[in-house]
């Protein structure tokens, strides 16, 4: 009797496998095997629906006006539980690469030869780093990596294609050709959290290294997320480093829709050069108070 029971459980088991594994072949898209290269259009079946999260930020507003009720103003919120409606599908590493959406902005910057026009491109292509983002204007958070996440991908860019495609060896993603931008990303503290970060693209002798860490604030009725740390862009041929910040973040609004912006001031400077660049990012708060002051 036992071994008919347990024979019985085991195909029972089997058959509950069977139909995880076909319902699994409905819901998850097949990728190539590690060995090829994953383009993004294969990954599309990732990306959320804009066109829903409205309908569910207001499904949710009970469980935000809860998560209200255990915040104070000026509280730091990573102690604070998120539920995962009012996250994203990636984790924060991923988010950094962003910065090289635009890669033929970035690597423009070592075709120039003039340091003042370099330093006008550079101001360019920071400023394009926060046009990718995310495809709806509503804000979601992240989430957060975990210590010694790693996050790796590269750049196929054809324009910028040249006869030597040889594997660097020694660089960031082994697999990656001396014509690819290459991003790899880690997350190498806990307390505080903080990511690391490099690229480089071999041929144009450029690369980038740097670190940051978000310290976010409870403000009422908005959210501020301060980016602590800096980064280097370095110019191999012509031996200049540019060090630059980063903006803070604010999601405003959020009892109805959020909305996302970014404020304060960051500094691009080069001291081979003498050339730096102080950019003011405004917010709408503080843009609407200078108007009424005008007026």
């Amino acid at each position: 009797m036992e071994s008919n029971e347990s024979k019985n459980v085991d195909e029972n088991k089997l058959e509950i496998e069977k139909i995880e594994k076909k319902s699994d072949l409905k819901l998850v898209k097949t990728i190539k095997s590690s060995a090829d290269q994953i383009k993004w259009e294969d990954l599309n079946f990732l990306d959320e629906d804009p066109t829903n999260e409205d309908v569910d930020l207001n499904n949710h507003q009970s469980v935000i006006s809860h998560l209200l009720t255990q915040v104070r103003i000026g509280m730091d919120l990573t102690k604070i539980t998120l539920p995962t409606f009012i996250l994203e599908t990636r984790s924060l590493l991923e988010m950094y690469a962003d910065f090289f959406a635009h890669t033929d902005l970035f690597l423009k910057i070592a075709e120039i030869k003039n340091p003042h026009e370099r330093m006008v491109q550079v101001v360019k292509w920071y400023l394009s780093t926060f046009h990718a983002g995310r495809k709806s204007p509503v804000p979601k958070k992240p989430y957060n990596p975990v210590l010694g996440e790693v996050f790796q991908c590269w750049y196929d860019i054809p324009e910028y294609s040249s006869n030597d495609s040889a594997n660097v060896i020694d660089g960031p993603i082994p697999w990656a050709t001396k014509e690819q931008l290459t991003f790899v990303a880690e997350q190498v503290s806990h307390h505080p959290p903080i990511s690391a970060f490099y690229a480089e693209h071999f041929n144009k002798r450029i690369q980038l290294d740097g670190f940051t860490w978000t310290k976010s604030k409870f403000l009422g009725l908005s959210i501020g997320v301060h980016m602590v740390g800096k980064a280097v862009l370095s110019l191999l041929d012509f031996n200049e480093e540019y060090v630059f910040t980063f903006p803070s973040a604010f999601g405003r609004s959020i009892l109805t829709v959020p909305w996302f912006e970014l404020g304060g001031q960051v500094n691009i400077s080069c001291s081979k050069s003498a050339y730096s660049s102080n950019i003011d990012f405004i917010t709408k708060v503080t843009c609407l108070a200078k108007i009424k002051n005008l007026n």
